[in-house]
């Protein structure tokens, strides 16, 4: 039981790595080079400001010197950082958890920015392709393989084969439609979704986005805060489906063809 609470403050204090990932990619701003910063007056925030959870609590919620309300997504990214890492360490053991956790930590951090600023950065898609591929060729027992060069293929054929295949979705929809169905950030998500968890899963992950976003979607027109016409992110759709696919795909799939 320590070993997670452990785990629960590591996973923590790293999205507050990622909250700061998800402010700054997106803006162009470096990281690593500068303090953490007040996102409205500017004033650089002080260690003890900056205890996940517990700062967030105590200052409730606002900023000690311009008492500008802070979003709740920081505390929010640090609580899905924390437990990502204790679920993936206790279904998929301390080496593939921890690989699988750096994989659900870029699905995050591509989230969060998608949802803001409808993009998912190249550093969380290409950046996430090659640690993914590299992953599987170290380690190729995380996709099921039993030497390096197979899994080293299997994870190529993820990014390959669930890319191509929302690529042209993509262009289809394009056609159809006379406009932009899908952004390629999207397409290059599922390239690196496919590249940790293996191609079949990554087909996968984007039949259950399909589902999500398409209930969200029209729930948001029934609730009349879009129409037909409005832009929603998918990149938070395909996260919630490679995280399904990833802990319960494959018994979800054998399940269904049971039925069959």
């Amino acid at each position: 039981m320590l070993i997670y609470v452990v785990l629960f403050v590591v996973g923590a204090v790293i999205g507050s790595f990622l909250n700061v990932c998800i402010y700054r990619w997106p803006r162009e701003e470096k990281i690593g080079m500068t303090r953490s910063r007040c996102p409205h007056c500017k004033k650089t925030i002080v260690w003890y400001d900056n205890i996940p959870f517990i700062s967030y609590l105590l200052l409730k919620g606002k900023c000690r010197y311009c008492k500008k309300t802070i979003s709740f997504r920081y505390f929010v990214v640090e609580f899905l950082s924390a437990i990502a890492l204790c679920l993936a360490w206790w279904r998929f053991g301390p080496a593939a958890g921890i690989i699988l956790f750096i994989f659900m930590a870029l699905l995050i951090i591509g989230s969060f920015v998608d949802l803001e600023f409808f993009i998912i950065p190249d550093s969380v898609t290409l950046g996430g392709i090659i640690i993914g591929v590299i992953a599987g060729t170290v380690y190729p027992a995380l996709l099921g393989a039993g030497c390096w060069w197979q899994g080293l293929l299997k994870s190529v054929l993820g990014v390959v084969i669930p890319g191509g295949a929302l690529y042209l979705i993509a262009i289809t929809g394009s056609l159809i439609l006379k406009k932009e169905a899908m952004g390629m950030g999207d397409v290059k998500l599922v390239g690196m979704i496919g590249s940790f968890i293996g191609w079949p899963m990554g087909l996968f992950s984007i039949f259950i986005a399909s589902l999500l976003g398409s209930v969200a979607g029209i729930t948001l027109i029934i609730m009349q805060k879009t129409d037909l016409k409005g832009k929603i992110p998918f990149g938070p759709y395909l996260a919630v489906g490679a995280v399904i696919s990833m802990f319960w795909g494959r018994v979800m799939v054998n399940w269904y063809l049971n039925l069959l």
